[in-house]
Parts: structure tokens; C-alpha cells; sequence
């Protein structure tokens, strides 16, 4: 019997605070607070009496308040004052927010249940520029409920991300010496020494929630970036060049705003002990702490994303780009499709009891609810096969589009095919990466056999380099030639930060060979 969900913060609003306050809320939810929000709109029709149960289960009482907010409490029937009243009566911690433009009414003029509303400490949330400052302050100084660090803190929650680079990600921070024994299930085999398959499965549970719920911050930026793409159509569609700087400017607060509700993602930091029990489970550290690059990439493009809306509004002929701009989006959702399989992909090697409360926590997601968590891996191999060509696909007509529209500059064609060559190559070095026989170094019976997986080793090593310097050189000419932005740095860091693992398992394994004492690897 599924359980009843218990609340410990009401969200109560005017319809022409919508927006707000279903930003307050997701922010609170992905901090870790229960929060009940009213989206399905229960209060039409007769009053919902299921919205008192929950006011009298929560500790508090987020009241948002827009300008003439409270003008209908007069009213008996007012749905705004029924809730006040109610929380009053129960004695809940109530916090008025409010937003530009509303000002307190004289107290004569409010009915005498609501007369104390006033009196209530208040924030002020009428400058989007210190919501994010605001929130701070409401969960560090005014509630009363205190955040949970289960899996609720995540249930709320790639312009051009290189597939590559996701393809890759799981060999980026390879964990060494791993035995890999397995049940039909995927759960250690008990040897003497290791830890409890109960312990295992534990382990397992919780970093499959931190994975899904730093996954759902991506699902939830999508949608905002969906969200901002409309916003763009409408921006186009009115566009009227008498008011050209007005709308601009309109439209540029309007993406900041969108740009608040972006979800940033936090880092999955696995623990020396935990990391044993995976390796109890056959499961490498890496399969897990590798979806760390995803989430930091695709919620740096959907920052981009909107960066790039923006840049669009101050064009000559806005129009001209309405196909760019959709393929755009298009190559953001498939990537998320890429990154979602992968995640799927990674819950497959993980005992099957992770997702008891998997199942209750995915149907929150806009995009893949329907999408079933518990496929062979083979099957999320191949939709991932079928999004990558999806993407591959809308970047090709945008390359198109560069090529045959106003976007075009001198040498966009070659830039475009030597990006591609370069892709292609690095597609090639990647595939021939040897990182699959990590500890059979210490598994080798001779030192002949050694050296020959020390040798594949360090040459795919090498290539992969070769091909990823290439690769970079090619992205950032293209970018300069056909974007008019200089990438170069950012992706500098992605090419350290990935060479530098590879390089530490390179190390490692070199140090082992040596230590077994066949000499020095030269």
C-alpha cells in the first residue's frame, strides 16, 4: 500500500503569483524540505478539505503575496483567507513574502481574523537579483522545518555537450585493483573479509539517489530552458523595430529570470568506505563518480543556452534564427536522453533492490517517466545509439544553416569538416582506449604478460591524447569562425581534468609493474 505523503511547509498564492511561488517551492524541495504546492489547483471549485489536513501537518506557512494580494479577503469564501485562517488557528509559523509592488493594507480594512497578519515577520522578495539570497535567508532564519538528506532533496530536480566526451565519462576516474565478482543479481559474492550484501545494497540505494536526484536537476533545467525557448518565439513574433531596445531589454530580464531557476549540481563524492563496499558489488568508483562531468556540462549549457537566446534577441533579423535556435534545443534534449541511458545503464550493474524507492521518486521527471528503469543494459545501449543520432542529425542541419544563412562566415565549411574529422578521430582513439584489464597487472603470471598490457596501455593512452588535442583545436576554430566565441579555456580544463585521470591510472599501473619487481617500464 503506497504511503501518504506528509508536508512540512504550505505554499499558499494568488494566481498571479504562480511563477514565484512555484519557484519557491522547487528551490525549497531541492534543498531538501517536504513542500506541499498546490499545482494541481484544488482550491476550484468546493474547497478542498485536504488542503487543511496538510496546512495542519505542516510546521510552516509560506504565504507569497503579490500586489493587491489580499484586496478578496473580504471575501468568506476566499480560498487565500481560508488558508491564512486556518494556519492562524493551528498555530503554524507563517512567513508573508512579498513581492514588488504589494504594500500592507490598513488593518481596518482587512477582516478581524486577519487583522494579526501584518504583525508576522516578513521577507521582502521584490529584486530578482537577491532571490537567490532571499531563499538563504528564509531557510536560515524563518523556518521551522529543518531539511531531510533523503532522497526527497532531489525529487524536484546540452546545446552542444560532445557525445564523445559522455561516452567517455565513465573511464575518466577509473578506480584501480578491482575484483570484480559477482551473484545473478549483481551483488558481491560474501568472501571473508567483505562486507554484508545487505551493507552493499545500502550503499548502492544511496548513491543511485544522489545520482537520480543530481539527474533530475538536468531534467528540471531542461524544462526551464524549454520554458525560455517559448519565451524567445513570443519575443520573435512581437518583435517591432520602433521598440526594439525596449523589448530587448524586456526580454533580457525576463531569460535572467529563467536563468534564477536553474538548478547548479553537486558534486557525488565517494567515501574511501564506500568505495570498498562497490568494489564488493563488482561495481568500479568511477561508474559512479563519473556521471559528476555530465551534470557539471549540461548545466553549463543550459547557462549558455540562455546566454545565447539573449544574444539572439540583439540580432539585426531575430527571425532568421528560429531554425538555429530550434535545432539548439533539440541537440540539449537529446544529449539529455544520452545522459539519462547512461544513468540507466549505470543502475543495471547495481543490485536490484535500488530501485524499491527509485520507482517512487521518477514519475516526478518531465521527460523519461515513461521510459522503464529496469531494461537489460543492452537496451539502453541501443536508445542511447538512437539519441546520438538524433543529435548527430539536428547538428548537421545546423551546420547546414551556418552555412547557407546570414550566420555564415568566411571558412564555416572547412571549420565544419574539420570538426567532424576531428570527432571522427577521437570516436576512433576512444574506442581503442585499453582500460578494460586494470588489475591484471597483479593478475599476470609472467613479466612478459605485464608488459604487453602495460604497452596497450600507455600507446591508447597516447593516441587518445593525440586525437583529444586535436579534437579541441578543431572545436575552438569552429567556434571562433562560426559562433564568433572563444572557447578555449573552458575547454582546456575539460581536456586537464580528463587527461590527468587517465594519466593517474597510467601511473598507477606503471608503479605496480615496477613493484613487482620487473624493473622499470621504459
Amino acid at each position: 500500500m503506497k504511503r501518504e505523503q506528509h508536508f512540512d511547509i504550505f505554499v499558499s498564492y494568488r494566481r498571479t503569483s504562480f511563477d514565484t511561488a512555484n519557484l519557491i517551492a522547487t528551490k525549497l524541495q531541492m534543498a531538501g524540505y517536504s513542500v506541499f504546492f498546490d499545482v494541481e489547483t484544488l482550491r476550484s471549485g468546493k474547497f478542498n478539505e485536504r488542503l487543511f489536513e496538510v496546512i495542519e501537518q505542516c510546521k510552516d506557512f509560506v504565504l507569497v503575496l503579490p500586489p493587491n494580494a489580499l484586496d478578496r479577503c473580504n471575501d468568506e469564501g476566499d480560498w487565500v483567507r481560508l488558508e491564512v485562517e486556518h494556519a492562524m488557528k493551528h498555530g503554524k509559523n507563517i512567513i508573508p513574502v512579498m513581492l514588488r509592488g504589494f504594500e500592507w493594507p490598513a488593518a481596518e480594512t482587512l477582516p478581524e481574523s486577519l487583522r494579526e497578519l501584518p504583525k508576522y515577520n516578513a521577507i521582502t522578495a521584490a529584486d530578482p537579483q537577491v532571490f537567490a539570497e532571499n531563499m538563504e535567508r528564509l531557510k536560515r532564519s524563518f523556518l521551522v522545518s529543518r531539511a531531510k538528506t533523503s532522497w526527497q532533496k532531489y525529487r524536484m530536480v546540452l546545446y552542444f555537450v560532445c557525445a564523445v566526451v559522455i561516452g567517455i565519462v565513465c573511464f575518466v576516474m577509473l578506480g584501480r585493483n578491482t575484483q570484480q565478482t559477482a551473484t545473478s543479481e549483481g551483488v558481491g559474492v560474501k568472501r571473508e573479509g567483505s562486507v554484508s550484501n545487505a551493507q552493499v545494497e545500502q550503499v548502492c540505494a544511496d548513491y543511485a539517489l544522489m545520482i537520480f536526484g543530481e539527474y533530475a536537476k538536468c531534467d528540471i533545467n531542461m524544462t526551464v530552458n524549454e520554458s525560455a525557448y517559448k519565451e524567445w518565439l513570443k519575443f520573435v513574433e512581437n518583435y517591432d523595430e520602433a521598440k526594439f531596445l525596449e523589448q530587448v531589454m524586456l526580454f533580457e530580464e525576463c531569460m535572467e529570470n529563467y536563468r534564477l531557476q536553474l538548478m547548479a549540481p553537486e558534486k557525488i563524492v565517494i567515501t574511501d568506505a564506500d568505495e570498498q563496499t562497490l568494489r564488493g558489488a563488482g561495481i568500479k568508483k568511477s561508474v559512479v563518480s563519473g556521471h559528476n562531468l555530465e551534470f557539471g556540462e549540461f548545466y553549463k549549457e543550459t547557462n549558455r543556452f540562455i546566454d545565447t537566446l539573449i544574444d539572439y534577441a540583439w540580432a539585426e533579423n531575430p527571425a532568421l534564427l528560429l531554425e538555429f535556435s530550434a535545432h539548439g534545443l533539440d541537440t540539449r534534449i537529446y544529449s539529455l536522453e544520452m545522459c539519462y541511458y547512461s544513468m540507466l545503464h549505470t543502475f543495471s550493474e547495481m543490485p536490484a533492490s535500488i530501485y524499491d524507492e527509485l520507482y517512487e521518486v521518477f514519475p516526478s521527471l518531465s521527460y523519461f517517466a515513461n521510459v522503464p528503469l529496469q531494461l537489460p543494459s543492452e537496451e539502453y545501449k541501443r536508445m542511447s545509439d538512437v539519441a546520438y543520432n538524433k543529435f548527430e542529425e539536428s547538428v548537421r542541419r545546423m551546420s547546414l544553416i551556418v552555412n547557407n544563412t546570414s550566420l555564415k562566415t568566411e571558412g564555416a565549411d572547412i571549420c565544419v569538416e574539420r570538426l567532424a574529422e576531428a570527432e571522427a578521430a577521437l570516436d576512433a582513439a576512444y574506442d581503442g582506449l585499453d582500460l578494460s584489464e586494470e588489475s591484471l597487472i597483479t593478475a599476470a603470471d609472467d613479466k612478459a604478460s605485464a608488459r604487453s598490457k602495460v604497452e596497450r596501455l600507455v600507446a591508447s593512452i597516447d593516441n587518445f591524447e593525440v586525437a583529444m588535442r586535436g579534437y579541441i583545436d578543431a572545436m575552438v576554430e569552429y567556434e571562433k569562425t562560426v559562433n564568433d566565441r572563444d572557447v578555449s579555456e573552458e575547454l582546456e580544463e575539460q581536456y586537464t581534468s580528463i587527461m590527468s585521470e587517465l594519466y593517474a591510472s597510467r601511473d598507477a599501473m606503471l608503479a605496480e609493474y615496477e613493484a613487482r619487481g620487473w624493473g622499470k617500464y621504459e
